[in-house]
């Protein structure tokens, strides 16, 4: 499936000038996607396994960020393009639900993904104040791993109703291998002259290495309980929800490495990763009426 551009991976710096960045016509976005499920259906156990293949193809991304290069005009905002880029998402899905007793049923769920750049794309660098000349690289991201959510995921919960219009759910959720988002212009030949790294140099692996956001699996509880009740011929519905239960606040969601760097004056880690944390302990409450 074929996907155009968008505006914002076409202009190299919309805010101060009209460049625009040099893609051809054959180099379109396209998208393939299949998946093959397999479902069991009994009056009391449900279940469904899918396995996934989707194949992204010429995707582009940008990312913007300050560019230190102390002593020289290379200290200004830069605008970097990756083109070309060659990903799949593929994996393992599986559902379960199983009857134990007339209004309560176990359910269970979980993911196995492989989400991967398949092949080392081309990047196309610019500076807002146009003081460095446009520049291309190739960037050494094959096998990296795809960033944006955990390629392990797993739920079992007991879902429970319906018994005079009342349903409660609990839910125990556990993640793993989520993966920082890597950053691109420090994956390549380029970058490395530049910080006077070669062969042997045990900083290279350092840098280059992609990191987890967690090291060990995250894990959280859900609960939410609702009731509808009859005033009339109106129906009250209402639900109320907790999420993350045991208030795990240590929980990191994602994350990206800084493009910005400068190994030469401020070492390896003089601009670490930034992290994302998911919120603490949440509560949600909703009310309906229908008529």
């Amino acid at each position: 499936m074929p996907v155009a551009p968008s505006f914002s991976d076409v202009y190299l710096a919309p805010r101060v000038r009209n460049g625009v960045l040099p893609i051809s016509n054959n180099e379109v976005r396209k998208i393939f996607s299949g998946d093959l499920s397999y479902i069991i259906r009994y009056p009391k156990f449900n279940a469904r396994i899918t396995a996934f293949n989707t194949n992204f193809q010429n995707d582009t991304k940008v990312i913007y960020y300050f560019g230190d290069r102390p002593g020289n005009v290379g200290e200004t905002f830069v605008n970097y393009f990756i083109t070309g880029i060659n990903k799949v998402h593929q994996g393992i899905e599986l559902g379960v639900e199983v009857k134990v007793l007339p209004v309560l049923a176990i359910v269970a769920g979980g993911s196995i993904g492989n989400y991967r750049y398949t092949n080392r794309p081309s990047s196309y660098m610019t500076s807002e104040s146009g003081l460095i000349p446009d520049s291309t690289q190739k960037i050494y991201c094959k096998n990296f791993f795809v960033s944006g959510s955990p390629q392990t995921a797993g739920s079992i919960g007991l879902k429970f109703g319906p018994m005079k219009n009342w349903y409660a759910n609990l839910n125990a959720n556990i993640f793993a291998n989520n993966w920082v988002d890597f950053a691109p212009n420090q994956r390549t030949l380029e970058f490395f002259q530049q910080a006077g790294i070669y062969p042997g140099d045990e900083r290279l692996t350092q840098i280059t290495e992609q990191k987890l956001a967690n090291n060990n699996p995250q894990f959280t509880l859900d609960a939410s309980v609702s009731k509808t009740f009859k005033i009339k011929n109106l129906y009250l519905g209402i639900n109320l929800s907790c999420s993350n239960v045991l208030n795990n606040t240590k929980m990191i969601t994602s994350g990206y490495e800084q493009a910005r760097s400068d190994v030469y004056s401020y070492g390896v880690n003089g601009f670490p990763p930034k992290y994302y944390y998911g919120y603490g302990r949440t509560y949600f409450l909703m009310a309906s009426l229908r008529l």
